[in-house]
């Protein structure tokens, strides 16, 4: 009996090792572009200049201390902080109402289905596409070089995908349970802040970390509509910091940057890590 169990569980092991090695394939794969961030952005110029990937041989942090200086990456770092927070907040609130009202008001299944279609048409649409108009409508709006355009802006962007993640949530959500507090006399709003919120809180917990993921790393849209200096994200201060340096201290000094700027959404991810996996499989098994 022992001999079946084992030789059981020795097929399965077998059975699963090919999915073990590609899953350590793309975790190594991942983990070494930012370990490579790392090493290079704490090594000095002329460690560098031996060979990119050759082991160093003295390590340094007046790389972090010059990016972090020469870029005021503190205050775009601020900037960053304000202009996603908001951003996220309200992309996550006005998906979940939008869903909820698609899936649980009573509408009509016409409706639901064109609300749905027309999430993922807008998912689907690229955004350099909408480059022009709305650099054009920011621009008559008189919103160029605020934080209100730019946050305008990401909402409308990120609000597809998540009108869209959060109607296939809300549609797993037995309709007894809103039917009866609407009997009980709760309305729309009520029923959307007492039940709909706490059922739906690991979908919404996966859609903030996805979305602030995405924001925090844009170029595009911030890079175009934010033109002061004094109010230009991280991102965008990174991507500038290379003409603050000479050629042959730019590649680990812009290293460095990188990798301040990677950190904000590497700890978000660590914190939510837990959260972003409950609400997928949350989603998965519903």
């Amino acid at each position: 009996m022992s001999t079946a169990v084992a030789t059981r569980a020795r097929g399965q092991r077998l059975r699963m090792l090919p999915a073990t090695v590609m899953l350590a394939l793309v975790g190594v794969t991942t983990a070494f572009p930012l370990l490579y961030a790392l090493v290079t952005a704490l090594r000095t110029q002329s460690d560098y200049g031996r060979g990119s990937l050759a082991v160093p041989r003295e390590i340094t942090f007046q790389n972090l201390q010059d990016a972090w200086q020469a870029a005021g990456l503190g205050r775009l770092a601020v900037n960053s902080l304000i202009v996603v927070s908001i951003s996220v907040a309200v992309t996550v609130l006005v998906s979940s109402m939008a869903a909820f009202a698609l899936v649980h008001l009573g509408l009509p299944a016409r409706v639901g289905r064109f609300g749905t279609l027309t999430a993922l048409f807008l998912l689907a649409l690229p955004s350099t596409v909408l480059i022009t108009p709305i650099f054009k409508v920011t621009l008559d709006l008189g919103l160029l070089n605020s934080y209100l355009g730019l946050v305008l802006v990401y909402v409308s962007l990120s609000s597809p995908f998540g009108i869209y993640m959060m109607t296939t949530y809300f549609r797993a959500v037995p309709r007894e349970i809103l039917q009866a507090a609407e009997v009980d006399g709760a309305s729309a709003p009520r029923r959307f802040v007492s039940i709909a919120i706490p059922l739906a809180r690991p979908a919404m917990a996966t859609l903030t970390a996805l979305t602030a993921l995405t924001l925090w790393n844009d170029l595009l849209f911030s890079l175009i509509l934010i033109q002061d200096p004094q109010r230009r994200t991280l991102t965008v201060g990174v991507s500038l910091l290379e003409s603050s340096f000479a050629q042959s201290s730019s590649a680990v000094v812009l290293t460095a940057g990188l990798l301040i700027s990677t950190l904000p959404p590497l700890v978000l991810f660590i914190f939510m890590n837990r959260s972003l996996m409950r609400g997928l499989v949350a989603g998965a098994l519903k």
